[in-house]
């Protein structure tokens, strides 16, 4: 939103003369987007529909610290893995019941973002903005409207759609949606990092993720001359990392380095 007492904001000054959303619109989207999630969830029995209660707070919880790594960053840190636990725990032999649970809180987390951050755009581009939330509530919709039609017909149309028979349209992201209903929502994480799971010793980078950044703000605030204590930021290192392709050559990732050196550290300094 606009800040109307800004005075030394040129952004703020040029937009103090639109007219802010109402808070009860967003009341109002709120109140009806959540009933109507609880009819879909009772009448189509994906899940239980009180667990909504559950998984929007989980996400409206996580949307500060997830929105200052965003706008301090650009990259977009999600709640999968804490979602997988608790859905996987709670929902256990309920694949497409976890797969809802997970959907939801998801696309609750990257919508409200997404918001954010088409608000902040309309504020440096100066579009009203009434318009800006109207424009997104209609195209969210109209999106919706196509997406669904478009797939409900390709699953009509297409034979052996998302089949090993047909390698044209082999659905990838779908087969990895499913594998991981399977594998968190029938299987359950208790036995995969559970105490005796084969992958129980990852719990403890839980511990190390919550002490380490503690850690590096501790010495920055202790040795404020170490300027690059600062720069350290452990989750997102550990985010980035996550996205290092697998199984391609050495040099790739070794490009990707030094493209990435040159216009964040080089460029960056020198424009």
């Amino acid at each position: 939103m606009s800040l109307f007492h800004r005075d030394n904001d040129i952004h703020c000054k040029l937009m103090a003369e639109y007219p802010e959303v109402p808070e009860w619109w967003y009341t109002i989207l709120f109140i009806i987007s959540f009933i109507a999630a609880c009819i879909v969830c009772y009448l189509a029995k994906f899940m239980s529909w009180y667990y909504l209660f559950l998984v929007i707070p989980i996400a409206f919880i996580y949307i500060l610290p997830a929105g200052i790594v965003v706008a301090n960053t650009n990259q977009f840190i999600d709640t999968n893995i804490l979602i997988d636990f608790i859905g996987g725990i709670l929902l256990l032999g309920n694949p497409i019941g976890f797969a809802t649970f997970k959907a939801y809180d998801f696309m609750t987390h990257y919508q409200t973002l997404n918001l954010l951050l088409y608000l902040k755009l309309s504020h440096y581009m100066k579009i009203p903005p009434r318009a800006m939330f109207l424009t997104i509530i209609i195209g969210t919709i109209f999106c919706s409207v196509c997406s669904y039609s478009i797939a409900n017909y390709l699953f009509t149309t297409i034979p052996n759609i998302c089949t090993n028979v047909n390698q044209k349209w082999s659905c990838a992201q779908t087969h990895y949606s499913f594998s991981l209903a399977i594998l968190w929502g029938a299987i359950g994480p208790t036995k995969i990092f559970g105490k005796n799971g084969l992958y129980s010793s990852l719990l403890w980078f839980f511990l190390i993720g919550g002490i380490v950044p503690v850690l590096f703000w501790m010495a920055t605030q202790k040795y404020p001359k170490i300027k690059w204590f600062k720069y350290v930021h452990f989750p997102l290192m550990c985010y980035v990392a996550a996205l290092v392709p697998v199984s391609v050559p050495a040099g790739i990732i070794l490009s990707w380095l030094i493209i990435g050196f040159i216009f964040n550290s080089i460029i960056r300094r020198w424009w």
